[in-house]
């Protein structure tokens, strides 16, 4: 007799029914044996005594004071996130501080910044001596008198530092003028004064009648040294901590943009350690670099973030850590109850060496009981 076509889908080898016949004997054993391995074992479920340590380390937070924080005077209108967040300002609110100005254009004062949403005017009222406006002075503190801007003729290209003070201009704006001059520049009428970097156009409306320069300066020869010339000088040199915008601008293949993303660079690192990082920034060519690099010079300190006390939101606005890298070392930190020394971040497996070497400069690993001092 034929066998029906849907039999052979019932047909099984013998080494097929002997693999069956395992397959169904070992999901039995484990049905029965898994429930008694189960109620074997015994667990430790109490957590009373991990729900105190929970408990007192939150009410050790509640009751602790927070540290204090020395803020420098800061331009409003050029600070960053990353150092706002440094001053005391929410993460988020910091943010805010900067698209408010980019909207706005600038700050003319104080309450423009009280303006900004979620701010905390206490922290406004309490530092508004340190923050600096368009008119490149500091906004006093109430009840503090005021000295009047001064009004009489000069020449900038003689004019001591005192008088510029006194006029009006701003201590960045006189460095500006005074290393023009050093490096051979000259002033040969009122508009030159608004390629210095820190002089406002107001001031220069406000002094133009009263400059008077000089004949001798007046008559100088049209080859006279103009801002690239005076860079093109062997000795000329610039700190790389530093240097503004215009001294940037100074150095062969800088423009505007590129001394800009420069100077952001640095103010979001917190300065350079070294002058290679100079070549890290954005745009940069690297044959610019290497034609700048015997022009640039390091002197001056820079920031280092204290580890044991930061938050990730702080952490992650520098370039050098990303977010997750910025969680990462938080997250380690916390679960060791700080961070001793730099060789411990190489058992986070994934910081490698280059990274751990590239933002070892910028950590500083001081206990929190001696930030606290």
């Amino acid at each position: 007799m034929k066998r029906p076509d849907y039999a052979q889908w019932f047909y099984f080898t013998r080494r097929e029914r002997r693999a069956i016949l395992l397959l169904i004997t070992t999901i039995i054993i484990l049905r029965v044996a898994v429930p008694n391995m189960v109620n074997f074992m015994e667990f430790d479920t109490d957590l009373t005594e991990f729900k105190d340590e929970v408990r007192q380390y939150m009410s050790s937070l509640e009751n602790s004071e927070p540290l204090p924080i020395s803020i420098p005077s800061f331009d409003v209108n050029t600070i960053d996130a990353h150092s706002l967040v440094q001053y005391g300002l929410d993460p988020q609110v910091a943010k805010t501080w900067i698209k408010y100005r980019d909207a706005k254009g600038a700050f003319a004062s104080v309450e423009d910044v009280q303006k900004i949403f979620r701010i905390d005017q206490n922290w406004v009222e309490t530092n508004r001596s340190k923050m600096i406006f368009p008119n490149n002075k500091r906004v006093p503190e109430k009840g503090t008198v005021v000295q009047k801007k001064q009004q009489f003729e000069f020449d900038p290209n003689t004019a001591s530092a005192d008088s510029l003070r006194a006029l009006g201009f701003s201590k960045l704006a006189i460095a500006s003028i005074m290393g023009f001059r050093q490096k051979g520049g000259i002033f040969r009428q009122v508009e030159d004064l608004s390629i210095i970097y820190g002089v406002q156009d107001e001031l220069i409306t406000r002094l133009a009648d009263f400059v008077l320069i000089d004949s001798v300066f007046r008559e100088k020869a049209v080859f006279e040294p103009t801002i690239k010339t005076v860079a093109e000088s062997e000795d000329y040199q610039i700190d790389i901590n530093v240097a503004n915008v215009f001294q940037w601008q100074m150095l062969n293949g800088i423009g505007p943009t590129l001394a800009r993303r420069i100077v952001k660079f640095r103010e979001g690192l917190g300065g350079f350690y070294a002058i290679d990082q100079v070549g890290e920034t954005y745009g940069l060519p690297d044959s610019t670099f290497k034609s700048i690099q015997e022009s640039l010079e390091l002197s001056q300190p820079y920031l280092k973030m204290r580890v044991n006390s930061m938050v990730a939101d702080s952490l992650k606005l520098h370039p050098y850590f990303n977010w997750k890298q910025s969680n990462i070392l938080i997250n380690f930190r916390d679960q060791r109850q700080g961070i001793d020394s730099i060789e411990e971040l190489y058992e986070i497996r994934v910081f490698d060496s280059a990274f751990i070497r590239r933002a070892a400069p910028y950590l500083d690993f001081a206990p929190e009981s001696v930030l606290q001092q």
